[in-house]
């Protein structure tokens, strides 16, 4: 009995530790608008086009520093997209991009640098 009350005890404390490790609703707000904003310069600067977030997840520190942001371009649903940004240097990290969406909207030459792309030739 006194073994299953310090396996309780020890699972209750774990349970708490790791819930404790998260980010508060503010910080979140804060993590999320600044996510955002770089990612609007990147679209802006790398494909000359605005775009809509249609879904923000920021992960819990012990898990990741990213905020996964989902989205499309702003007049063209079919063009979507999912960028990682680091939350602690708030650098565009890797993402996904629709078929087509490079040839589409592409404006940067240095694509060899893209994290989206993952240095994919464009000629």
């Amino acid at each position: 009995m006194r073994n299953r009350n310090i396996i309780f005890t020890g699972l209750l404390l774990f349970v708490f530790i790791i819930g404790g490790c998260g980010t508060s609703k503010p910080e979140k707000k804060e993590i999320v608008g600044k996510a955002k904003a770089v990612a609007v310069e990147y679209f802006k600067e790398n494909y000359n086009v605005d775009v809509i977030f249609t879904k923000m997840v920021v992960r819990p520190r012990y898990i990741s520093s990213d905020v996964e942001l989902y989205g499309h371009v702003k007049d063209d649903k079919e063009q979507e997209f999912v960028l990682l940004v680091d939350y602690r240097t708030y650098e565009v990290g890797p993402g996904v991009i629709s078929n087509g969406f490079d040839e589409k909207y592409l404006k940067n030459e240095r694509v060899g640098t893209d994290p989206i792309l993952n240095g994919k030739s464009h000629e």
